[in-house]
């Protein structure tokens, strides 16, 4: 899998399932094992996980997927 398959599955896959984005922000290091990411889309995506980390718990989807699809979803 090429690294930017590996990034649109993750997209997709935080998209859809939200115990997956979930789990990516209690876990980020686990989740990103599973993706042939590069390291600036990894980087990233930590990025975006550390924002949550300032963000209210009601907010956590809304900044964490902002991040992705500015980044992405294109």
């Amino acid at each position: 899998m090429s690294a930017q398959q590996g990034i649109k599955e993750l997209v997709g896959r935080l998209m859809a399932d939200p115990a997956y984005l979930a789990a990516l922000v209690r876990d980020p290091a686990t989740v990103l094992a599973e993706y042939n990411l590069s390291g600036d889309e990894r980087a990233a995506l930590l990025r975006a996980v550390a924002k949550h980390a300032l963000a209210r718990e009601s907010q956590m989807t809304r900044v964490v997927m902002t991040a992705v699809a500015r980044r992405w979803a294109t």
